[in-house]
């Protein structure tokens, strides 16, 4: 279960996220980024290359997860919502526009080499997604969270 490979530095744009303003949930969230020359902008940030369980679902295995994954985000989040690091919102699409009018950003805290969107995926809070259909195999994330003992 691999994830799409994420944009190089040097081939793409850099975003410094200056507030946090929601985690919508495991694959979205809403920011505001410094666009530069004291100008901010409200984002609504689509996670790329992974898709998490809905949290507002009938399905209650998939709410679950749901929770469980937007819960995650928030965790890894918490130092860049209280300013101790920065969130880079890296993106290859020039505007980085999806289809639903969100950027689509890979997310990095500090200096770190490895992306949230990666991580998520090794840690089973999320499928790697390349836009077309999605999975739905909670058994599959089960099994990751049961391997690394992060199974509630």
């Amino acid at each position: 279960m691999g994830a799409m490979v994420p944009p190089s530095r040097k081939s793409c744009y850099n975003f410094r996220v200056i507030e946090i303003n929601r985690v919508v949930d495991g694959d979205t969230i809403d920011v505001t980024i410094d666009l530069g020359f004291d100008l901010h902008k409200k984002e609504r940030v689509r996670v790329a290359g992974v898709d998490t369980p809905e949290k507002r679902t009938r399905d209650l295995e998939e709410k679950e997860l749901g929770i469980h994954a937007t819960d995650w985000l928030k965790e890894k989040l918490d130092g860049a919502i209280s300013g101790d690091d920065d969130l880079i919102i890296r993106t290859e699409l020039v505007g980085g526009m999806g289809k639903y009018g969100r950027l689509l950003g890979w997310l990095y805290i500090g200096d770190s080499e490895l992306s949230l969107n990666e991580l998520m995926i090794e840690e089973g809070y999320a499928w790697s997604y390349d836009g077309g259909t999605k999975q739905k195999n909670f058994e599959e994330l089960r099994e990751i969270r049961r391997a690394k003992g992060t199974l509630i």
